[in-house]
């Protein structure tokens, strides 16, 4: 699968799966998406169950540092916040930002 969620603290498969959620009375705005709990990018290792981005980076070796410039996305710029309404303040900011590359934004 393509998609991955950067998700700051994780996501929990109970919060997940719709099925189990509903089933057991979890409710949230931030689940229910039935994706492999493996698609959740978690900043910090809260729950084993996502994908830990990691604090700190590794030397790449020749083999990896030329995978990386082959497949490069040049002016590429990603947001990140939990709702739309904490955009609202920086409309302008975004919109010079995406005068000079490529906005990807996340909520």
């Amino acid at each position: 699968c393509h998609i991955r969620v950067i998700d700051t603290f994780g996501t929990e498969p109970a919060y997940n799966h719709e099925d189990y959620a509903t089933l057991h009375g979890y409710r949230t705005n931030w689940g229910y998406w039935n994706l492999n709990s493996r698609q959740y990018m978690t900043m910090f290792p809260h729950t084993p169950d996502n994908s830990f981005m990691g604090f700190v980076s590794e030397e790449l070796n020749n083999t990896e540092k030329r995978s990386i410039m082959q497949n490069k996305v040049n002016n590429m710029a990603v947001v990140y916040g939990k709702e739309a309404s904490m955009w609202k303040v920086t409309v302008l900011i975004l919109l010079t930002v995406s005068c000079i590359k490529r906005l990807a934004g996340l909520c």
